[in-house]
């Protein structure tokens, strides 16, 4: 045999055998063999984004909103004044209005727009008692707590809100904090879908009890971004359905979620929606940061005072900014995009940082140049344990997730989330 023959033989040969050992090393040290031909690449890295502007959070200053203030003229301003030195007393004392009922009905919802922190005020149902003269009302309101007790529900809370601070990222911009507390509320809150827990529609009841319909998510949520410096205010509405002719109906269940301001624009963000446990765990952040034109299939917006002063639903919204920037929405900012479920180098490394995180779930964005429906099927049937698998291979198994079982989609904003479970 000529020699170059047999010298390349052997080269193939050995080359053969190293492989097969190595082979056999990886499986017996329990080394998944799907995750072969990534063994010689390196750790796959999320790519650089630009979530705007960080500041120490630690330095951050909290805000008071003003947009129900704004929307009154100036002798409900004063009325408005007389409303925040009352409700900030220990103990209920009556008092008088300077104004008609229907107007001091306009004032609290704008004062109650301004003020999440408010739980003791209508906690019960019942927020004030009031005696009608006409051109005044004499007031006296109903606080479910007093005296001392108000007093150390109220430094429960501010504690609770500074702990959350504490345990914020050191530096991060709007946009992280705000995904920080809306991720926060979702990890740690449930929906009391009995509607039977104590304090279910204020801030208190979301951030010490942890069970509590939307009104505690959205005040709880306005709480936070506020103390963060963040604009966030409560809007409120109904949930509406389209029917088989694509006509919009109302349901008569009221809802509330928020508008919050990001980098001079405005933008929804639906918490309660957002909340995978009591959703069916298909929506992760389907309603963070999005348009009014995103919501409008799915509610209507309760009127400005303004412009419907003789509603009989006191639920006034002080403010319903129009919405349409993009830049911020979650899928756009924060979301890895799956535009080929072969190269998935940025999309193994946002497991990698989610397991290092212990997050119960991960989502991804589909790419609008793929069919949705088929890519879904496939990266299900396919590709999820090779990429899990992969992340716990780079990871070393610290931690180790187990196996997906669950994979859910979501067709509007062509999203899927994927359970993370360790072992």
């Amino acid at each position: 045999m000529n020699p170059r023959v047999r010298k390349i033989i052997m080269c193939v040969c050995a080359a053969v055998f190293i492989i097969a050992m190595v082979l056999l090393f990886l499986n017996m040290s329990g080394v998944p063999l799907s995750n072969v031909h990534y063994i010689f690449r390196p750790e796959p890295q999320l790519p650089e984004r630009d979530f705007g502007e960080q500041k120490l959070t630690a330095d951050r200053e909290a805000i008071v909103m003003t947009c129900g203030y704004d929307t009154l003229d100036d002798s409900l301003k004063d009325t408005y004044d007389t409303v925040d030195e009352f409700v900030n007393k220990s103990e209920p004392e009556r008092f008088t209005a300077d104004c008609s009922h229907d107007e001091f009905r306009s004032v609290m919802s704008a004062y109650r727009n301004d003020h999440p922190e408010v739980f003791w005020l209508g906690a019960d149902g019942t927020e004030y008692h009031y005696w009608d003269y006409g051109d005044s009302i004499d007031v006296e309101y109903y606080f479910a707590f007093e005296g001392d007790e108000l007093d150390e529900m109220k430094e429960e809370l501010s504690d609770r809100v500074e702990k959350i601070m504490a345990e914020a990222p050191e530096e991060a911009s709007d946009y992280e904090l705000e995904l920080y507390f809306n991720d926060y509320l979702t990890k740690n809150i449930e929906y009391d879908t009995e509607k039977s827990g104590p304090m279910i529609r204020n801030s208190y009841g979301a951030l010490l009890f942890g069970r509590v319909v939307c009104a505690g998510y959205s005040e709880a949520f306005q709480l936070l971004c506020n103390r963060a410096g963040i604009e966030c205010a409560e809007i409120y509405g109904y949930i509406t359905h389209t029917d088989g002719e694509g006509n919009q109906t109302e349901e008569n269940t009221l809802h509330q979620w928020n508008c919050v301001k990001i980098e001079g624009d405005w933008y929804y963000v639906d918490v309660t929606w957002n909340d995978i446990s009591q959703m069916g765990g298909i929506m992760a952040h389907a309603y963070f940061n999005v348009t009014y034109d995103d919501l409008m299939p799915t509610r209507t917006f309760n009127p400005l005072y303004e412009d419907d002063p003789d509603r009989e639903d006191s639920l006034f919204n002080s403010i319903i900014p129009e919405c349409d920037a993009t830049e911020y929405n979650y899928y756009k900012k924060s979301c890895t995009e799956i535009t080929d479920p072969n190269d998935d180098d940025e999309i193994i490394a946002a497991i990698i940082e989610a397991a290092k995180e212990k997050r119960t779930s991960i989502d991804f964005r589909i790419s609008d140049k793929l069919d949705f429906r088929s890519a879904r099927d496939e990266i299900a049937d396919k590709y999820v344990v090779q990429w899990t698998d992969a992340a716990n291979f780079y990871n070393k198994d610290d931690p180790s997730i187990e196996r997906p079982k669950k994979l859910y989609s979501y067709d509007k904003t062509h999203c899927i989330v994927i359970d993370l479970d360790y072992k």
